[in-house]
């Protein structure tokens, strides 16, 4: 799964199988499906601060709105 994350973050693996994944903000990457089910990603998912990219649009949105973010002082 493809990510954009506006923050910075630490991914847990649910059941603590699998070694954390962490995320740099305002940068794209790849991270495990398992992502997807730690409470972390549930809440960022929530509060927008991070992205799923399913397409080259999805990603172009995301870069266009953090450029939005970043020029506004936010």
């Amino acid at each position: 799964m493809r990510i954009f994350s506006k923050k910075a973050y630490k991914f847990h693996h649910p059941t603590g199988a699998e070694a954390p994944v962490s995320v740099r903000a305002l940068d794209f990457t790849d991270v495990p499906d398992w992502v997807q089910h730690s409470m972390m990603f549930q809440w960022a998912l929530e509060d927008e601060t991070v992205t799923v990219v399913n397409s080259k649009a999805d990603e172009i949105a995301a870069e266009k709105a953090a450029t939005r973010r970043s020029k506004a002082g936010e």
